[in-house]
């Protein structure tokens, strides 16, 4: 009988995986998302943090799926709808002669109504105290105030709000054009702009750290670049059309899908764009140089995500981006 018997060495060499660099870059976090955090329910701030806004609207009014209406002003009208039943709820408890046995839900309702109170406060206050327009959440621009609650705006943001319903966008009190104090001293701040300098930054956009990152890639890279929603890749897709890269999105019948695998792995597709959630598992994408997540997944998505293209036969070491903002710390 003849055995042949590898070396130790060569078995545990050809069972090694690659080797995996975690990058982790900062982007500026957008205003509607440090106004909000810590107030709302975490789900509407990671559907921010993705870029959903569809889906964060959605989140605040269900039945009104097709609103475009500004996401701060929709969340206040919210708690304002039911900070109002809450007291109409106070008000008839008090009123209504009770015996005793109702004592449990109305400290309940007392409690809701606190802190829906605190709520409101905590964003108005936000709001007003930074130099903020209360519709856009950017640097004001041609300082206006509201004379019903002092509120400041954009002059070009409450007067497209003003075109369309002739009512402040915070208090709600009737408010026209005329009506607003434009201030014509001073010199309005800009926001602060992004750097070109080809290095990432926290005082870029997530968008724009993508961009420098794609730019940076070497000519054989092959790069996947996962979202939970479609429109953090319809995002990123613009950002690749802008510089001339080939992509494409991992979607459709078997077919179609190892089509696509097999131009990733042995054409001249650069990158792919995947929602793990619909796209992830049990497809090996090993020719993988690079994986750019757009915000934070969960820590099994992760790992499954970062499992598809972490294969045995991958020659180069895997890298693995994470664009995130503040809020979505820690990442590994």
């Amino acid at each position: 009988m003849l055995v042949i018997k590898n070396t130790d060495a060569f078995v545990i060499k050809s069972m090694s995986l690659a080797p995996i660099s975690h990058t982790i870059v900062r982007c500026r976090t957008p205003t509607t998302i440090n106004l909000l955090n810590g107030i709302v329910d975490r789900m509407l701030i990671e559907y921010l943090n993705a870029g959903d806004i569809v889906s964060a609207l959605q989140y605040i009014n269900p039945a009104n799926k097709d609103t475009e209406e500004n996401i701060v002003i929709a969340l206040i009208d919210k708690y304002d709808r039911t900070l109002r039943a809450l007291d109409a709820k106070h008000a008839y408890m008090l009123s209504a002669s009770g015996d005793g046995t109702e004592a449990e839900e109305f400290a309940r309702v007392t409690r809701k109504q606190h802190e829906t109170r605190q709520k409101i406060e905590c964003l108005r206050e936000r709001i007003t105290s930074t130099n903020t327009c209360c519709i856009c959440y950017e640097n004001i621009s041609n300082k206006s105030v509201a004379p019903c609650c002092s509120n400041s705006y954009c002059l070009r943001c409450i007067s497209t709000w003003l075109s369309q319903k002739t009512q402040c966008p915070m208090c709600k009190a009737s408010l026209r054009v005329p009506d607003l104090m434009v201030v014509s001293t001073g010199v309005s701040k800009e926001p602060q702009p992004e750097r070109e300098n080809g290095q990432t930054s926290d005082s870029n956009s997530k968008a724009k750290n993508l961009e420098i990152i794609l730019q940076r890639r070497a000519p054989d890279d092959k790069i996947l670049i996962f979202s939970s929603n479609d429109k953090g890749l319809a995002d990123a897709s613009y950002v690749l059309a802008k510089n001339n890269i080939r992509y494409s999105y991992l979607k459709g019948n078997q077919h179609q899908i190892n089509a696509v695998l097999k131009d990733h792995n042995h054409g001249d597709l650069d990158v792919l764009l995947v929602n793990p959630t619909n796209y992830g598992c049990g497809i090996n994408m090993e020719k993988t140089t690079d994986i750019i997540m757009l915000h934070k997944f969960d820590t099994e998505i992760e790992r499954q995500v970062i499992g598809r293209a972490h294969r045995y036969g991958q020659v180069s070491s895997l890298r693995v981006w994470y664009l995130i903002y503040d809020n979505e710390f820690p990442v590994v």
